[in-house]
């Protein structure tokens, strides 16, 4: 039995990859935010504020995780030692050389992003989502998907404004549409 969402990546490059998100000592000043990994076409991708490490990567991996970035600091402070480090995601874990950490996983819907030529913002949003940085990137949807949260975010301070006596909040507005987005990505 072949298990889902497995890669392996050699130990020296997943060290040297890492060397990317490294914090020179300044561990206080740490901002505690997201980082995704995704995987496509040979090519591992960690992503973590601005920052982005690829590596050559086998295996199978249907998604993206989405995950503390304490843990990818966490990997740096303890580096690897086991070649190859392997990758898994399962129930809710990202496993990284047998350290866990709790992630989110979206489900990689190739068919949404191949089939649209024009995509809306919440197709946009919905893709960035779900497909790997290195693709949207390759398709210039990592541009759009900057302009449509920059879009969203204020469309719906512009509306909460107006619609304020009603007591509908900016973020009332936005959970309205990651609702949308949901249903989209569900949608595939």
């Amino acid at each position: 039995m072949s298990i889902q969402n497995q890669l392996h990546v050699d130990l020296k490059e997943f060290n040297f990859g890492m060397k990317t998100f490294k914090l020179d000592g300044r561990i206080k000043n740490v901002r505690v935010g997201r980082a995704v990994l995704a995987f496509d076409s040979g090519f591992l991708s960690i992503e973590l504020d601005d920052k982005i490490s690829v590596m050559n990567a086998v295996g199978t991996w249907n998604g993206k995780a989405t995950f503390s970035s304490n843990f990818i600091y966490a990997l740096n402070l303890v580096p690897l030692t086991l070649n190859p480090v392997i990758i898994k995601y399962t129930d809710g874990k990202l496993n990284i050389g047998g350290i866990k950490s709790d992630a989110h996983w979206e489900l990689s819907s190739n068919e949404m992003f191949d089939k649209l030529s024009n995509p809306s913002l919440i197709d946009i949003i919905a893709m960035a989502r779900t497909q790997p940085v290195l693709k949207l990137r390759r398709n210039e949807i990592d541009k759009k998907h900057k302009l449509a949260e920059t879009k969203l975010f204020k469309s719906t301070q512009s509306a909460a404004k107006k619609l304020s006596e009603f007591e509908v909040t900016q973020e009332d507005l936005i959970a309205l549409v990651e609702n949308k987005v949901r249903n989209r990505i569900n949608q595939g």
